[in-house]
């Protein structure tokens, strides 16, 4: 794979710039700060191949001209050609699915406001959002009246369908390998 080992990273914006296939999978577990969800991207570069959909870096922003802001998903899946706002490409501004993976500082700002500015993208059609503290996403999907429909998937015999991009995401797979952290168990005394 054609590799620049010259990788920045921001974490304030979860931000890390990379070149070559080997780095677009580690530049998004470094973005996490973990390395549980290779899978993700992965995956979804296999499914794509040889399609008009590509899964591109994290490092990729998003400009949201409605609220003249920049994003930085944690995975995007464009389809047919990419559109930026200028010559350096990168920036997009038609991203198709978007996936982010929930943390405890971000779960909040990722399912409100983020959500509310990606809905401002016409080209936008599917969200997943990926827990790592359980067995856990969610999966929302822009219907053709505008509406969108979330579905929440718990089950690890479970698979989410990305019809955008005719693709699909093993709850098994993603959560492969994954050590969930201990859930407490609260206890009430009488």
């Amino acid at each position: 794979a054609d590799v620049d080992d010259g990788a920045i990273a921001d974490a304030g914006a979860a931000r890390i710039t990379v070149r070559g296939t080997a780095r677009q999978v580690l530049a998004f577990f470094a973005a996490l700060g973990d390395d549980r969800y290779p899978f993700v991207v992965a995956e979804l570069r296999n499914q794509q191949k040889g399609r008009s959909c590509a899964v591109v870096p994290s490092d990729l922003r998003l400009w949201i001209e409605a609220a003249q802001h920049y994003l930085y998903p944690d995975v995007t899946v464009v389809c047919g050609e990419p559109e930026f706002t200028d010559d350096h490409t990168d920036t997009l501004v038609n991203p198709t699915l978007i996936v982010e993976v929930l943390s405890k500082s971000t779960k909040d700002f990722d399912r409100g406001e983020k959500f509310t500015l990606y809905r401002t993208l016409p080209s936008f059609a599917e969200y997943v959002l990926i827990a790592q503290d359980r067995h856990h996403v969610e999966h929302i999907v822009r219907q053709a009246d505008g509406r969108w429909i979330l579905a929440d998937i718990d089950r690890l015999e479970s698979t989410v369908s990305l019809a955008s991009i005719e693709g699909r995401l093993a709850l098994a797979e993603i959560y492969d390998k994954v050590t969930l952290p201990a859930r407490r168990v609260s206890s009430s005394s009488s």
